[in-house]
């Protein structure tokens, strides 16, 4: 039960940090300390292996491809397009964190750490399934096939989170893709 109510506040974060950031930060915080308060450890602080670099870097550029693919056949949705152009519109250093390293940690802390690792620990791929879903449910598009690039990252997230059992490493990968469509989206 604690490990859902986690859930829905950190995922309350992720609604707000579209809105304000510094809200948005004191609800991951609030949800961190509720992670720690009731023993929930998604974290290992291990120094990196080679190979979850390789990880991280391999998955994030998988993702950008996948994207530019995608985008070769499709419109970038209206919706995208609005949200780049606020993007444009706000400080890089506001954008860092509301486009990079909040959605990377919150999302990842959510999606695969709590959905995957925590409620369904023992079916791990329909945990994977549940997540991708959700995580591309949550992400607005106005058309059915705008979901898919988020559909196929969180299972990209999900298959390499599974696979090196790091909540660390899809952060960083989901950070770094981020951080590409960002410095695009500015300077693309």
């Amino acid at each position: 039960m604690a490990a859902f109510f986690i859930t829905i506040i950190l995922f309350i974060g992720i609604v707000v940090s579209e809105v304000h950031l510094l809200y948005s930060m004191l609800i991951v915080l609030v949800g961190l300390i509720l992670l720690r308060l009731f023993k929930i450890n998604l974290f290992s602080f291990k120094k990196l292996t080679l190979s979850q670099v390789i990880y991280i870097i391999g998955g994030a550029l998988l993702i950008y491809g996948l994207d530019n693919l995608y985008l070769y056949f499709h419109d970038v949705p209206a919706n995208e397009q609005q949200l780049e152009q606020e993007i444009r519109n706000t400080p890089f250093y506001i954008s860092i964190f509301t486009v990079t390293i909040i959605p990377a940690i919150v999302e990842e802390i959510v999606f695969r750490g709590m959905i995957i690792r925590v409620i369904f620990r023992k079916h791990l791929f329909l945990g994977l399934i549940v997540s991708s879903l959700v995580f591309a449910s949550l992400h607005e598009s106005d058309t059915w096939i705008g979901y898919l690039p988020y559909l196929y990252s969180g299972l990209i997230f999900g298959i390499i989170y599974i696979k090196t059992k790091r909540l660390e490493v899809v952060i960083f990968m989901h950070f770094l893709n981020n951080l590409l469509a960002l410095l695009f989206i500015i300077w693309g």
